[in-house]
């Protein structure tokens, strides 16, 4: 599980590109895995656009939203940090996030946790180790 939203120019693409990559390290495997991103950013992170933008790096991959209140309370139950930062210049508005994969086992028991940075081959390793 990660949470980030589909406007962020670097850190949510990148968690996203390692984790499609530690999909297919996983090979045959990789049925065993979900990846479920939860956006920061309901206001602009339709349905549809968390499909299409999720489908960019794994069709398999889902996309969760809810509304401020509800993105609130998830956000304060892993006691994530999350900041709304306003367009300044040329930039556009945006969120400072943490950015923290959650691992769960079957039976939705936290079992991990992947902080940036952290290679496709060493999370698949972990995860292999945990399947």
């Amino acid at each position: 599980m990660y949470f980030g939203f589909t406007h962020c120019p670097d850190v949510c693409p990148t968690t996203l590109a390692d984790l499609a990559a530690t999909a297919k390290v996983l090979g045959v495997q990789r049925e065993r895995m979900q990846v479920v991103f939860i956006t920061l950013d309901p206001e602009r992170d339709t349905g549809p656009e968390l499909a299409r933008y999720l489908a960019a790096f794994d069709p398999g991959f889902i996309g969760l939203r809810g509304d401020e209140a509800a993105t609130r309370q998830v956000t304060n139950r892993f006691r994530l940090y999350v900041e709304k930062r306003p367009a300044r210049g040329s930039e556009a508005a945006g969120l400072d996030h943490s950015s923290t994969v959650f691992v769960f086992d079957a039976a939705g028991k936290p079992r991990l946790m992947f902080g940036q940075g952290v290679s496709a081959d060493q999370m698949a390793a972990d995860l292999k180790r945990l399947m």
